[in-house]
């Protein structure tokens, strides 16, 4: 995994813990300088998972989020991988199949041929 998507990982965490929390205060549980967490903060704000104010960051209510396809696809990516090699070998030559656009189903199109 890349060290941006661990920290937006910890960062989740964090926010989840504290679900409202001063700037600097984050930054000391992340241990980074405050440019890297701005980034980090500008991918949450742009997925919509959090709200920045006057140096307060707030972590947004679950139930009314709608993740992007972008975040969904880089959750659980080897286990949608496993799942999808798995599900090839379900499939025959001359089998007619839908693949749709989901997140799991993307991965499916490496192990067809």
């Amino acid at each position: 995994m890349s060290r941006k998507k661990d920290r937006i990982e910890k960062l989740l965490k964090i926010l989840k813990a504290n679900p409202s929390i001063h700037i600097n205060r984050l930054r000391q549980f992340m241990q980074c300088s405050i440019s890297t967490l701005r980034r980090d903060l500008l991918v949450l704000e742009k997925n919509g998972l959090i709200e920045r104010s006057f140096g307060a960051v707030r972590l947004l209510n679950k139930n009314n989020i709608e993740y992007t396809w972008t975040y969904r696809s880089s959750q659980n990516a080897n286990l949608k991988k496993d799942l999808c090699r798995k599900a090839s070998k379900l499939i025959s030559n001359n089998d007619a199949i839908f693949i749709d656009s989901s997140t799991t189903c993307i991965y499916l199109i490496n192990y067809i041929s």
